[in-house]
């Protein structure tokens, strides 16, 4: 099989994955370390892309296993990067950092199918490709300390909320300036995804994680509301 649309479409995202780690908000350390890992792939596809040979089956299935694992990071990084709920991300950041080590099991068991055997690449791409199986091997993700202190700050709030209480200005602002909101469109736009995600946590039947997002939501239109009363001030 021609090499040349498969390995075309794995280069482009290699470059969106080595740059998208410069956007990301939340998680940043362990985008850092994921996308550091991948970039260790960067010879191989270069060499195999370069060398214009055809792929064999094992080949094919190698690199098409990869391209599916690493659209995987992207949407992981994406989601990081302000693409999905802030507050998610933050309140849920074990699951996170959960996925940055499935997404790490899954790049290891894809690079174990590499066949070296068949593939004309060099010794230095070679030895790149056993360094990111020696960092994936020992990877290890765990919740940003500063991240955790404001899933705290969160929680208390969401205590809050459940006791019909409302939240003081200096908190809503406090949080405001620690999740980057300035705007209130920006506030209106998380409302939206938190509702998203209250969706799929419905469609699992996880009550518990949708009543948990309804007083997000309601947290955040209180937050809204304070930045309108702000700017009208």
């Amino acid at each position: 099989m021609e090499p040349a649309p498969m390995l075309g479409r794995l280069s482009s995202l290699l470059q969106v994955l080595l740059s998208s780690d410069k956007n990301v908000k939340f998680h940043k350390a362990n985008c850092e370390v994921l996308v550091a890992r991948i970039g260790l792939l960067k010879p191989l596809l270069h060499e195999v892309q370069a060398s214009k040979a055809p792929l064999n089956e094992e080949a094919v299935t190698f690199f098409g296993g990869l391209e599916c694992t690493l659209i995987k990071a992207r949407e992981l990084l994406d989601r990081c990067g302000g693409k999905a709920s802030r507050f998610y991300a933050v309140l849920w950041g074990q699951r996170f950092a959960s996925k940055f080590h499935t997404i790490s099991v899954e790049i290891e068991y894809n690079l174990n199918l590499l066949p070296l055997a068949t593939l004309q690449i060099s010794d230095q791409a070679q030895k790149q490709v056993e360094q990111c199986l020696r960092e994936l091997k020992g990877a290890i993700y765990a919740v940003d300390n500063l991240e955790e202190d404001l899933a705290k700050e969160v929680e208390s709030a969401l205590i809050e909320l459940e006791g019909g209480a409302k939240i003081n200005h200096d908190k809503l602002a406090y949080l405001a300036g620690r999740f980057h909101f300035k705007l209130n469109q920006e506030l209106l736009r998380e409302a939206s995804l938190l509702e998203k995600e209250k969706g799929y946590a419905r469609l699992e039947r996880d009550k518990t994680e949708e009543d948990c997002i309804s007083h997000l939501i309601a947290l955040v239109m209180q937050m809204s509301n304070y930045l309108s009363e702000q700017k009208q001030a």
